[in-house]
């Protein structure tokens, strides 16, 4: 198990009591909240739901500095990052979870939104069709994706 220091897991949890992260906010019956969870990618993705990239960012650089092989929070990382207009930092984050796992399907879908955000079409449409490999009978990331750089004209 993951431990965080007390100031970091306090604050988040601070933050999260004010942006009305708990179990009755959620409306979700037995599933539990983000609060009750001791995994910190499933916590920063409960933020991230809620807009609290900053907060999250915090969680993920801890969670990445305790594991560096966790894809999915270097994938994470990198959405946060990019939400908040850092793209150069976001592009690192994601090569780093497709280096942990080259077919890491929510990295592919975002890394190719960056560059639909940064009008690299060619290297967007590139990562659809590693999406289109990946996932050949169709998935919400090669959609979601195919969807991006449609709507970006050009």
């Amino acid at each position: 198990m993951r431990t965080w220091t007390s100031s970091c897991l306090a604050a988040t949890l601070l933050l999260a009591l004010l942006l009305g992260i708990t179990p009755a906010a959620s409306g979700a019956g037995p599933r539990p909240s983000a609060l009750e969870t001791d995994d910190p990618v499933a916590l920063a993705q409960g933020l991230i739901d809620r807009g609290a990239y900053a907060t999250a960012i915090q969680i993920l650089e801890e969670t990445v500095a305790e594991d560096p092989q966790s894809a999915d929070a270097y994938n994470l990382l990198g959405f946060a990052n990019r939400k908040l207009g850092r793209y150069d930092e976001a592009l690192v984050h994601y090569e780093r979870a497709l280096t942990l796992d080259p077919q890491h399907l929510g990295a592919l879908e975002y890394l190719g939104e960056l560059y639909v955000e940064t009008g690299e079409r060619a290297a967007a449409e590139e990562l659809l069709t590693r999406l289109d490999e990946a996932c050949p009978a169709g998935c919400e990331e090669r959609d979601d994706l195919a969807a991006a750089i449609a709507g970006s004209g050009g």
